[in-house]
């Protein structure tokens, strides 16, 4: 998911939300072609670190095929989830159009 809350002044934040807790401590490796970034996790959630980390993944999104991720379960599970980008841009520009 890319977030955007104007009141907030945050623009373009990705976050993963899975149904189940991720292992304490680690993290999800985001890919979107060369370009991978490591998400910290926090219950069943990850983020990115800063926001110039979120810029370079949905640049990277804009222009991508698919991205994977790959993180561990709290019981020690790996998982790996991939999705299409297919129609990103136009869904983040008209996102940009309606929440000002």
């Amino acid at each position: 998911m890319v977030s955007r809350r104007p009141k907030e002044n945050i623009k373009g934040e990705v976050m993963l939300r899975v149904g189940y807790r991720l292992k304490n401590g680690s993290s999800v490796k985001a890919s979107v072609g060369k370009l991978t970034i490591n998400m910290y996790t926090r219950e069943d959630g990850a983020w990115l670190r800063d926001a110039d980390d979120d810029a370079k993944l949905v640049k990277a999104m804009r222009g991508g095929k698919e991205i994977t991720l790959k993180g561990t379960s709290l019981r020690g599970n790996q998982t790996s989830y991939r999705f299409s980008l297919n129609g990103i841009s136009a869904g983040l520009d008209a996102t940009a159009g309606a929440c000002k």
